[in-house]
């Protein structure tokens, strides 16, 4: 697994681990750095702004060495640099996955042959348009709905921003802030004002406000109690959300309702609410267990999404899940493999 030095990155970058599913169809675009800037002297001297209501605010990070109990796990592991594409090492430095390993195997838990992966020391990141990504200035859009280069006021941060990426879960009017290594744990909604003329991260605001901090990040223990364990919905989800899953023999349901803090910036807690019988389709079984079925979320949200479950039996053993269907017009989040866990009983 030596590292070659070269100086560009992949494209689309996802968040740790929430928009795996995307990561193995990123790439560099052939768009260059500078096409989406306007020119001196050109027609756009009449600078005009659109303002967008109501868009939802995600993040994207880089997977982390401090996340991960070795470096193979960092490079190999199904939440890591093979996986999502990029990571940023304990020394600062980028490394992007390259090319073999084998495969996936255990559920896409792990390279199948990690001493067969190519990685490579890159300088930077880079997005869909060929630009380097800015840390908390450079976001995701979906082009169709705002161009790249644009640059955008997000009012609930109160920032500044410039549309340097794009990924194929960014559709319609959602926004993913860049955030390199840190994760703040972005989502809400907020409108958006989208223009082509230039602004650096913390010019005033269109209508001269002031740039502000961006909202804190809510961290909570474990819930504990209730008639079952808490899920770890690693994504920021919204609260007062409600999850099921069905038992075994399908003829009981257990409901979660999400918290508005995780055990960090990037995930939430589903408390335990309470068994009822099935209310509703129970989704396809695999490996003898129904799948998490996000129920307060649309089809087309949070694909790539990992759940874990601590396992009823005890052990420090959690089940892994992975957004990766649908159940009744829901995100259904499948049963991938289990792994040890010690903040689990």
């Amino acid at each position: 697994m030596a590292l070659a030095r070269v100086r560009r990155g992949p494209g689309r970058l996802m968040p740790l681990p929430q928009r795996v599913l995307l990561a193995l169809a990123l790439g560099v675009g052939a768009c260059s750095a500078t096409t989406d800037e306007p020119r001196a002297g050109s027609s756009q001297a009449n600078v005009t702004a659109t303002t967008i209501g109501s868009v939802r605010i995600t993040n994207y990070t880089l997977a982390r060495e401090s996340d991960f109990s070795s470096y193979t796990e960092f490079l190999c592991s199904g939440k890591g640099v093979a996986m999502q594409g990029t990571g940023i090492r304990n020394d600062g430095r980028f490394v992007k996955y390259v090319s073999g390993g084998g495969g996936w195997c255990g559920g896409y838990a792990r390279l199948c042959n990690c001493s067969s992966a190519r990685f490579a020391e890159v300088d930077s990141v880079f997005g869909s348009t060929g630009r380097n990504l800015v840390k908390n200035y450079s976001i995701a859009v979906d082009p169709k709905r705002i161009a790249y280069g644009s640059y955008v006021w997000i009012a609930e941060l109160r920032h500044w921003y410039r549309a340097d990426d794009t990924g194929g879960a960014i559709v319609g009017n959602e926004i993913d802030v860049y955030t390199e290594g840190d994760n703040p744990g972005f989502y809400f909604q907020s409108s958006v004002v989208v223009t082509r003329e230039p602004h650096e991260a913390n010019d005033p605001g269109p209508n001269g406000e002031k740039p502000d901090s961006a909202p804190e990040v809510v961290i909570e223990e474990r819930p504990t109690g209730g008639p079952f364990e808490a899920l770890d919905v690693r994504h920021p989800i919204a609260p007062g959300g409600f999850l099921t899953q069905c038992n075994g023999e399908a003829d009981g349901e257990a409901v979660w309702t999400t918290r508005a803090g995780g055990k960090d910036g990037g995930s939430r807690w589903a408390e335990a609410s309470y068994p009822q019988h099935p209310s509703g389709d129970c989704g396809e079984k695999k490996d003898g267990r129904h799948p998490i079925v996000l129920r307060s979320e649309p089809a087309d949200a949070l694909g790539g999404t990992w759940i874990t479950q601590c396992a009823e039996e005890g052990g420090h053993v959690t089940h892994v899940f992975k957004v990766e269907g649908i159940v009744e017009g829901h995100p259904a989040a499948v049963f991938q493999y289990d792994e040890s866990d010690e903040s689990c009983p």
